[in-house]
């Protein structure tokens, strides 16, 4: 049996690892054509980042730098990949653990829930001694003597046929005497100490649609070994066993009866609480996930900007050098030396406000990710991915605020909402329905105060011949003065799920709402996109043509310093679009909500979706609040 379990496991195995080959397989297929369904991204190697390149960026910012930069010099430098950043916020932030356990607390609601159905067993045992002590007291008492004289012969009568009195006596009373007896106000018994003992065994079941049945057995053991005339018995029988069956029924259409009550709903509401538990969850992550992207890609584009600053104060610095040796050659004005010096100066400026924001956004991915206060401040955060074109998923309006509606979790728990509301109304319906339920009994019992059985198989064995049987049948009315307390807690019910209502169509404007501004941002960021690369490819062509012209001698200083700011300015308004375009693609992720099958099908172009949230949910392990199938 062992080794059949093992081959099974094994078997298993080896399918799950020929699917994944398949499937990444099938993946590379689809990659060479230039698309790949979403969930197919799953099983994709997130691959090695580029490590060294935020470093250069830093040491060349600090070496060339008028500045001590102390603060930035002592911190300890971390590079931090994507998935890190993300797996990071999500095992740092508390509103995760809050969802978890509050998905741990439905769970076991629901175990209490199903609790309500399952049989209560209950076992009791007593034994009883009794002892009576003696008490009495010296009394005078008045004493008499009965005096018996001899019967007298009546002669029968002939004519008679029926019996006749023949014989008749007197009975006459002396008078009497006053003596001193003993008076008992309790006198011990010829059994004393008499003993008894209990043993109760029971099952109550509540039944579907309110009523509850309870089956108890009662063995009774009776210590008592004397009749009631004080003879002691030959063969003691002190065994006697009692059964009793009862049932509480709420009347049809009262409070308790019926599929909407209580302890009918109970499962259910805990179940539906329970699943949107477990979409708050899914929420929760989708929400870290957005704002750490976020931080994360800022990160990234203020290193792009310092990138950008520091080639321009290079060139400003080449131009700077160029221009003094014109200068000492007598060949440009000391007008033309003072413009180039204060260029320098001003990209040195741009090239330190580059530094700062880097810092900040640095600081703003350390306070997300990192679980340790003190290491905010000590540690230098620097990406680990270079800004790469994306043009952001394909989508129509209608298609986006479709998907939306189908996968965004927040909407999910909101129609759960509901639907606990509606069964909270039907509960407290039924609670303020008049509380009339009926009691019956059927009571089956041996006697054994005198006479019971030998043994205790004995007094079993005749439980199909009792001595008594008692039947009982009553109806019990309970209403409270006015009824108020139910009456408000069913009005309450209805408010809260006019509220529940009120609140969903409010996440739906919201949801539209998003889908409606990611869908903008996206488009103007892919609109611009073309222009700004097309603006930063003018601007390089007209700084070579106007950096020619100036060494030929046909172009001025303010010339050369206006083209090199065009340029500068082009470079960051290029890494701003790119910037834009990837946070406007994270933001329509965020509006869509979590991975579910209508996005895992979406066919997207393979480098479009955010390949390091698929990969960092399989390999954190957090895969389960984002399974593929709807739950």
């Amino acid at each position: 049996m062992t080794s059949r379990l093992i081959s099974k496991k094994y078997t298993l195995l080896l399918a799950v690892f020929l699917l994944l080959a398949a499937g990444t397989q099938a993946f590379a297929q689809q990659a060479e054509e230039g698309k790949a369904a979403v969930g197919d991204l799953i099983a994709e190697s997130l691959g090695e980042h580029n490590s060294e390149w935020a470093t250069h960026l830093i040491n060349q910012a600090l070496t060339d730098s008028d500045q001590d930069w102390k603060d930035v010099k002592g911190k300890e430098r971390v590079l931090v990949s994507p998935k890190q950043a993300a797996l990071g916020a999500l095992q740092k932030n508390l509103y995760i653990s809050l969802s978890r356990e509050d998905a741990k607390i439905a769970d076991e609601a629901i175990q209490e829930a199903k609790a309500i159905f399952l049989p209560v067993f209950r076992v009791s045992g007593d034994f009883t001694s009794k002892t009576v002590n003696k008490r009495s007291k010296e009394a005078v008492i008045m004493t008499s003597k009965n005096l018996f004289t001899p019967p007298t012969n009546i002669p029968p009568n002939p004519n008679v046929t029926t019996p006749q009195i023949t014989q008749i006596g007197w009975k006459q009373q002396a008078e009497g005497q006053l003596e001193t007896h003993e008076v008992y106000a309790s006198k011990p018994g010829k059994d004393d100490p008499s003993y008894d003992a209990n043993m109760d065994v029971g099952v109550t079941q509540q039944l579907p649609w309110g009523p509850t049945l309870d089956l108890g057995v009662n063995l009774a053991w009776n210590g008592n070994e004397y009749n009631e005339h004080g003879h002691k018995l030959k063969n003691p029988r002190q065994w006697t066993m009692g059964t009793v069956l009862s049932m509480v029924i709420p009347l049809p259409w009262t409070q308790g009866f019926g599929p909407d009550s209580a302890q009918e709903l109970a499962r259910d509401i805990s179940e539906k609480q329970s699943e949107q538990s477990f979409w708050n969850v899914k929420s929760t992550i989708n929400s870290i996930l957005y704002q750490t992207d976020h931080a994360y890609w800022n990160l990234v584009g203020a290193c792009e900007a310092l990138k950008v600053a520091i080639e321009n104060r290079k060139m400003a610095k080449s131009q700077l050098d160029r221009m003094e040796a014109m200068f000492a050659d007598g060949m440009a004005t000391n007008y033309s030396k003072l413009q180039s010096e204060a260029e320098y100066a001003s990209a040195k400026m741009a090239e330190e406000e580059a530094l700062r924001t880097m810092l900040d956004s640095s600081y703003a991915l350390a306070v997300l990710v990192d679980s340790d206060p003190s290491r905010t401040q000590a540690n230098l955060y620097l990406p680990g991915k270079e800004m790469e074109g994306v043009k952001g998923l394909e989508l129509e309006a209608s298609e986006a605020r479709d998907m939306a509606m189908k996968t965004r979790p927040e909407l999910k728990s909101s129609k759960l909402g509901i639907e606990v509301a509606e069964l909270e109304r039907d509960v407290s319906e039924n609670n303020a329905r008049p509380n009339l339920k009926a009691y019956t009994s059927w009571n089956v019992r041996q006697e054994g105060a005198t006479v019971g059985y030998k043994t205790p198989g004995d007094a079993i064995g005749h439980m199909a011949d009792p001595d008594q049987v008692i039947q009982s049948y009553s109806g019990v009315y309970n209403y409270p003065l006015f009824n108020r307390y139910y009456d408000a807690k069913y009005k309450k019910a209805k408010f809260s799920l006019t509220e529940s209502k009120i609140v969903e169509s409010s996440v739906q404007n919201n949801v539209n709402l998003e889908v409606e501004n990611a869908l903008a941002s996206l488009e103007s960021a892919r609109s611009r996109y073309a222009s700004s690369e097309q603006a930063l490819e003018f601007a390089q062509i007209a700084y070579d043509r106007v950096s020619e012209n100036h060494e030929m001698g046909e172009a001025t200083e303010f010339e050369l310093n206006a083209g090199l700011q065009r340029l500068m300015n082009a470079k960051l308004a290029f890494v701003q679009v790119q910037l834009d375009l990837r946070k406007a693609t994270s933001s329509l992720y965020a509006a869509l909500g979590s991975i579910g099958d209508e996005l895992v099908k979406t066919q997207a172009e393979v480098g479009d979706f955010e390949k390091y949230r698929l990969g960092l949910l399989k390999s954190g392990g957090a895969m389960n609040f984002f399974n593929l199938a709807e739950k």
